[in-house]
């Protein structure tokens, strides 16, 4: 994956260690996006060796396991899951304009986070590569960590980002005359 066309990299360092703050331009204003990762379980962290992947979006984005297994008692048969999966490690994108909150989302890969900002002004951020090992949630270091976010301005003849075109409905009762 790369990021797609009209999208600028944003300065996320990956050995840094996280929460991670960068300024990006909009006009006069002070935008900055805070990538920070929540994680459930801490014991299991620091015992977690420091080059284990715990999340790499760009793999996870087109695989989901399914919410159901098919047989309902191999959950309970099954060896217990580990508790620093991608279900409980949780990357987060915070969007501040100066010293307000604009928006807090998950980072998705894949998709356009489109928020706007300094009134009227709208950006996307892109997510196209996040891998987080266990090393970078507790320390800065080249580690092994992937972050690659990018931001571009929205279209300004479009009202709303990200949403799919709605489905034209045919009248129910139409095919009963």
């Amino acid at each position: 994956m790369s990021l797609p066309l009209g999208f600028a990299r944003l300065a996320f360092v990956d050995s840094g260690g996280f929460p991670q703050t960068v300024p990006f331009p909009v006009g006069p204003h002070r935008v900055r996006v805070t990538l920070v990762v929540l994680v459930a379980d801490l014991p299991a962290l620091l015992s977690t060796d420091h080059t284990e992947v715990l999340l790499d979006l760009a793999a996870d984005a087109h695989v989901r396991p399914a919410s159901t297994p098919t047989d309902h008692g191999a959950h309970y048969r099954g060896a217990s899951p580990g508790s620093l999966t991608s279900a409980v490690v949780r990357p987060y994108l915070y969007v501040r304009d100066g010293d307000e909150l604009v928006t807090s989302r998950p980072a998705v890969a894949g998709r356009a986070l489109a928020c706007s900002v300094s009134g009227a002004r709208r950006v996307e951020l892109w997510v196209d590569k996040l891998r987080i090992t266990a090393g970078n949630l507790r320390q800065p270091g080249e580690l092994g960590s992937v972050i690659t976010i990018g931001v571009r301005a929205a279209d300004q003849g479009r009202d709303r980002l990200d949403l799919p075109t709605p489905l034209e409905e045919e009248d129910p009762y139409g095919l009963l005359a």
